[in-house]
């Protein structure tokens, strides 16, 4: 009997030279019971605002080896930093849903049932041992709708504070090619989420 509520993301991973598909997989994430936006919305789109939640990326590594996600205390073993710092023009390990598949910004304010957020990275700045997958939201916007580049070590570079309200963990890390200092030719990482929207305030 399938669950009553399917939350999937699918991982897919393309060859910019030929287009050719390197990798793909559907998983069922975990996520936490409330989902929590900025400004409280799922999607968000105007002037000053936020197309929220974010997803990140997170590097295979050590501590992943009998991580168990707890949904009541949700966090991951790998945070994210700014990680474009000293090569600006690449893509950041985190970025806000595109229109590109859902087709549209229209919000489902006050709907219930399933949406989907899409992803996609075509210019990571280095190769990537991708282990983990996340969503989630910017809770700290100032009056103007700002981010404060903080929350990203935008500034600092510092380690950016994640605590995902889904987690996707992989079996095994795929690789993703990045620039490699603009010497590289760069994979083409497209991620989406489907989310089921149960209950609206």
């Amino acid at each position: 009997m399938k669950p009553k509520f399917q939350n999937e993301v699918t991982v897919t991973v393309r060859s910019s030279k030929t287009n050719e598909i390197l990798f793909d997989t559907t998983k069922e994430n975990a996520i936490s019971d409330d989902f929590l936006c900025s400004t409280g919305n799922i999607y968000q789109s105007g002037v000053g605002g936020l197309d929220s939640p974010y997803c990140f990326l997170l590097p295979d590594g050590p501590n992943w080896t009998n991580f168990v996600y707890d949904r009541q205390n949700p966090w991951a073993p790998y945070c994210t930093t700014v990680n474009n710092y000293l090569d600006n023009t690449a893509d950041p390990l985190w970025k806000s849903y595109s229109a590109g598949q859902s087709g549209s910004y229209t919000a489902p304010f006050g709907v219930l049932g399933t949406t989907q957020l899409f992803f996609q990275w075509s210019n990571l700045p280095t190769d990537l041992e991708l282990r983990g997958i996340g969503l989630t939201a910017l809770q700290s916007i100032n009056n103007a709708g700002d981010v404060p580049d903080a929350i990203f070590g935008a500034i600092t570079d510092q380690p950016t504070i994640f605590v995902p309200q889904t987690l996707v963990i992989l079996p095994s890390a795929i690789l993703v090619h990045g620039r490699d200092g603009g010497v590289g030719t760069p994979d083409i990482l497209q991620i989406t989420y489907t989310l089921s929207v149960v209950g609206v305030s």
